[in-house]
């Protein structure tokens, strides 16, 4: 966050705030699921927390559930904000985003190669980078998706993990089978 700290979200132990050497524990008694899959401070500083229940927010010492988030239940496996301030959520039903003005879900049937997505990323050419469990990789450009799926010399893996997207423009895509690198179309295992 914008004071130096770190917010670690666990499985089956909440979330810990740690700045310099001391640190804070986050549980039920909190408002917090236990289970919490993602950790993310936004650009105004607010901290979510996505877990196997529901969207929670940092509020006033807890955190209670985020009001008005129904839309994307149960789980919320990742949380990113892109390079224009919306805010986007990997749920177990689809890829959700939040403008600050109302909650839109992107499912298969947007086009979205399977609606269990597990990590986004965004570049500096405005493609939304959506990784999902078993469904591949999907860009998602100008309102519509292109997947991308196992092959022999692309992706290893239709398990996506984890996405980032470096200061060079270089895409890092962790998959059930290892590391990929995709740059300017090249895909490197």
């Amino acid at each position: 966050d914008a004071q130096g700290g770190l917010w670690v979200g666990y499985k089956n132990a909440g979330a810990t705030y740690w700045q310099g050497t001391n640190t804070q524990d986050f549980g039920t008694a909190d408002g917090l699921n236990l289970d919490v899959w993602a950790v993310f401070v936004d650009r105004k500083q607010r901290v979510w927390a996505g877990t196997w229940r529901g969207l929670h927010m940092f509020v006033e010492g807890r955190f209670p559930r985020v009001v008005g988030s129904g839309a994307i239940l149960p789980a919320v496996l990742a949380i990113h904000e892109d390079r224009e301030g919306q805010l986007w959520f990997g749920t177990q039903s689809g890829l959700v985003r939040w403008d600050e003005r109302e909650w839109k879900v992107f499912t298969t049937k947007d086009g979205l190669s399977a609606d269990f997505v597990r990590a986004i990323a965004d570049d500096a050419e405005g493609n939304l980078w959506v990784g999902t469990d078993d469904g591949g990789l999907n860009r998602f450009r100008k309102g519509e998706f292109t997947a991308f799926r196992k092959q022999p010399d692309g992706l290893p893996s239709d398990r996506i993990t984890s996405l980032y997207v470096d200061d060079t423009g270089v895409l890092w895509i962790g998959t059930g089978s290892g590391l990929v690198r995709f740059h300017q179309g090249r895909w490197t295992r």
